[in-house]
Parts: C-alpha cells; sequence; structure tokens
C-alpha cells in the first residue's frame, strides 16, 4: 500500500519557542503533516520556494522582512497564488487583520494560541484548498 503524501506546512516565527509550540502541536495532531520551520522573513521565503508548502503559518512581528512583507511578497508570486497563509500574531488590531484580509489570507489567530482553534483552522484551511478555484488575478 503506497503511504499518503504528507502535507507540508511551513511555520515562520522569530520565537523558537513558538516555533517549537506549533511544531510539536501539529505533529502530534496528525501523522499526515511535514512541519517545516523558518525564523524570518527572508528564510520563509527561501524555504516557500525551495520547498512548496501547501500552507503556510506566518507571524507578523519579526525583524528584517516582516510578516506583512512576507505575505505580500508570496501573493505577488503566481506560483504561490493558491497557497493558503494562516496569520498567527500577537498584533489583535482591525487595521492589522484588515490589511491581511486584502491579502487574501485563510485565517487570522492571534497569540496566545488556542490549540483546538490552530488544530481546526489548519485541517479546515487545507480542506479548502483541496477544492478551491483558482484566485482572482489582481
Amino acid at each position: 500500500m503506497a503511504e499518503a503524501v504528507k502535507k507540508k506546512i511551513l511555520v515562520v516565527d522569530d520565537e523558537e519557542n513558538a516555533i517549537q509550540i506549533i511544531k510539536t502541536r501539529l505533529e502530534v495532531e496528525s501523522d499526515s503533516y511535514e512541519v517545516i520551520t523558518a525564523k524570518s522573513g527572508e528564510e520563509a521565503l527561501q524555504l516557500a520556494e525551495s520547498k512548496k508548502p501547501d500552507l503556510i503559518l506566518l507571524d507578523i512581528m519579526m525583524p528584517g522582512v516582516s510578516g506583512i512583507e512576507v505575505c505580500d511578497m508570496i501573493r505577488c508570486n503566481p506560483a504561490f497564488g493558491r497557497t493558503p497563509i494562516i496569520i498567527i500574531s500577537a498584533l489583535d488590531d482591525l487595521k492589522t487583520q484588515q490589511e491581511c484580509a486584502r491579502m487574501r489570507v485563510a485565517a487570522y489567530i492571534t497569540k496566545p494560541i488556542n490549540g483546538k482553534l490552530l488544530d481546526n483552522k489548519v485541517k479546515q484551511v487545507l480542506e479548502e484548498a483541496a477544492t478551491a478555484p483558482p484566485p482572482p488575478e489582481f
């Protein structure tokens, strides 16, 4: 019997503790996820290019290239037009959430992370991405 293809999830956060919490949670929740991690926006962009993740979990507040900038660059790249992004951030203001919605993020989760909410959103977003029509061109 062929082994099921694991969904690649790129977790991006400059805080090692946050990365480990999310990575562990995802790996415990499902053995069908391959979790890749990045500690900066620059590293996230490189890994997105080379690993072609099925989903990106992205923090906003990072030194250097911010999560907003990473999201914008990914959305401008036709190769990643269908790649869903879930923002995970300590920011809980309306302006930031509106900016993320403009960039077509699939979900916005605030820190501290509710594990069950994370599990449910990841599963939901991956299921929706599997059946979604191509995104509109801007």
